[in-house]
């Protein structure tokens, strides 16, 4: 009895195991089958997220001194950047370029084995550039509101400009030899379809110059309030900063001149709303005298010292009146 039950125990358990083989016989291919699509499955999304990523520029042109942030748009990881001439534009390791003299190099971006390429073109200065060549650099981008720096080359060798204004995000449009008459000739094309938060204007030295055809104090406010309305009339939601017109040891003698001009455009920000008139003549001048120190040796433009001055004063007056969000 004891043998004829053990015996019938071993027939179920040789069944069981019959029936355990022929199931994973039946199942091993579909089993097999569904980890291989799983697999290129897998490897085609890894694809498919490769090709997602690009560059936020794959082509720019800046002047000499100017930064701009490249991004690997949809990577997660770390990416390589490395530029192929540093002595013409250098790049950081989060993309920070910075162009240091006239020429041509390749920004290149390494993410996961692949290779994403910017071509950079530096030129010494924006005056070397056909105007067509500037509405090019500053073509519109998706990105919108943030802080745009115009006017002359106070502005553009304003190179630590993104530093002193944070934690606005800053693009400057400066451009050296400008004049108030430029400006309103390319307002519309370069500034108005970027809708920024706020822009910082700094325009009106060049047409005091004085030099022969050197313009008044008067004339030169009255072009720099037509370029101020103008500017609210397209984006009447933006607030707007005037740099007051810098004195300088190479343009002294047209100091009272420049000085009308500063009176003048403040009276009228002072008329309207989302307007403000920056002074800088108090940092700049000590009882009445130009201070030497804060001048390069060309005698017109600020040194690294002015510049110092210069941002903690425009740095100071937007985060009173601006809002960060």
């Amino acid at each position: 009895m004891r043998k004829t039950l053990i015996g019938h125990k071993e027939t179920v358990r040789r069944r069981m195991l019959a029936v355990l083989l022929l199931s994973l016989m039946i199942c091993a291919p579909a089993l097999c089958a569904g980890a291989s699509e799983k697999s290129e499955a897998g490897k085609q999304s890894a694809s498919e997220q490769s090709a997602a990523l690009k560059l936020n520029e794959t082509s720019l042109k800046m002047t000499r001194k100017r930064t701009f942030q490249l991004t690997l748009v949809g990577a997660e990881g770390k990416v390589r950047w490395k530029s192929s001439d540093p002595s013409v534009a250098s790049v950081g390791k989060k993309g920070r370029i910075k162009a240091k003299k006239a020429g041509s190099c390749v920004i290149t971006a390494k993410y996961e084995g692949r290779s994403y390429r910017c071509s950079v073109r530096v030129y010494q200065h924006s005056k070397d550039w056909r105007p067509q060549a500037i509405l090019d650099m500053y073509k519109p981008r998706k990105d919108k509101g943030k802080v745009i720096l115009a006017g002359s080359s106070y502005m553009e060798r304003w190179e630590d400009a993104a530093d002193a204004l944070a934690p606005y995000e800053v693009l400057n449009m400066g451009i050296a030899g400008s004049k108030v008459d430029d400006w309103l000739g390319l307002y519309k094309k370069l500034i108005v379809p970027y809708k920024p938060k706020a822009i910082v204007l700094c325009s009106g030295d060049n047409n005091m110059h004085g030099s022969t055809g050197s313009e008044s104090g008067n004339g030169t406010a009255g072009k720099v309030m037509r370029l101020l309305n103008l500017l609210q009339k397209e984006l009447p939601d933006t607030e707007i900063y005037y740099v007051s017109v810098a004195p300088n040891p190479l343009r002294w003698k047209v100091w009272k001149e420049m000085q009308i001009c500063n009176r003048r455009v403040e009276n009228y920000c002072k008329t309207k709303k989302k307007l403000h008139f920056i002074d800088m003549t108090p940092q700049l001048l000590k009882d009445g005298k130009l201070q030497g120190k804060l001048y390069c040796k060309d005698r017109l433009h600020l040194n690294e010292k002015g510049y110092k001055i210069w941002g903690e004063v425009i740095g100071k007056r937007l985060r009173k009146t601006l809002p960060v969000y």
